[in-house]
């Protein structure tokens, strides 16, 4: 295929830790390929397709639902910036962006970043592998961030009294006031765990699913976990963590994407 080619991947991933599915725009192929690789090898990104070009990757995004967008500046007949503008002409639906960038177009992709603030959640720097591990941790924070942001502005689900809970052949119901926190294991590790005061339950959706059942009193304070915003007990803002009323002194971590969503949940904030 030539640069500007369009290509789908049709194989997506069906587990319990559901991968974020991914889209790739970039028009040099060694670069393309070299994210495409990386990304899938991280084990929480799937590239489902990639573009080289403005037209292309339209077509590209139209047409595929995604969870993340990489997206170079330079491209085969246009601009980022062009793309991204007819995209919001036509209301096309665009996921959080990652803008790619070589260091000459630094200060472009920051102008981005400022006038698509809604949209662009990361700045990546070419070469990719310089700083690697660092970089992949604030993209999947930004985007689960983003994603938080969006479910949080939908309207609220209708309050029930029970939620049921299936893991295998067992169904149970829950009262989601008695839930104290949920998670999952990392990269797939474990099912995700619904965490009461005495007892803990598996279930079989992944995290993202599960929140879509519960009230929005269940705020996502990192990648793997979710808090009852009734079981809490204290923000320490200068570690950065929390402690639930659930007879255990433990703290859990808040990633630095999720804190501002978080301090904007609570009562009586310092500004």
């Amino acid at each position: 295929m030539g640069r500007g080619s369009l290509f789908l991947y049709q194989k997506i991933t069906a587990m319990n830790f559901r991968k974020l599915r991914a889209l790739v725009v970039e028009d040099e192929p060694d670069a393309r390929q070299g994210l495409i690789e990386g990304l899938n090898e991280t084990g929480e990104f799937e590239v489902t397709g990639w573009a080289g070009s403005v037209k292309d990757a339209f077509i590209l995004i139209k047409s595929q639902m995604a969870e993340a967008l990489f997206l170079d500046i330079m491209l085969i007949g246009g601009t980022a910036l062009e793309l991204i503008t007819q995209l919001r002409r036509e209301e096309v639906h665009i996921p959080p962006m990652v803008i790619v960038t070589g260091c000459g177009d630094f200060k472009y992709a920051q102008e981005l970043h400022n006038h698509f603030k809604d949209e662009v959640v990361h700045i990546l720097t070419k070469p990719f592998w310089d700083n690697w591990q660092a970089e992949h941790d604030k993209i999947l924070d930004a985007i689960y961030a983003q994603q938080q942001v969006k479910r949080l502005g939908r309207p609220a689900p209708v309050k029930q009294k029970f939620i049921n809970i299936q893991d295998g052949r067992q169904t149970y119901y829950v009262n989601p006031e008695d839930i104290v926190m949920v998670k999952t294991g990392q990269k797939g590790q474990g099912k995700t765990e619904v965490v009461f005061q005495q007892h803990t339950l598996t279930c079989g959706l992944s995290l993202a699913q599960l929140l879509d059942k519960l009230p929005f009193d269940f705020v996502q304070i990192n990648r793997y976990e979710a808090i009852n915003l009734n079981w809490l007990s204290m923000v320490d803002q200068a570690d950065m963590e929390v402690r639930l009323r659930a007879g255990s002194h433990e703290s859990h971590p808040i990633g630095s994407a999720f804190f501002p969503g978080l301090l904007s949940m609570l009562p009586n904030k310092k500004q």
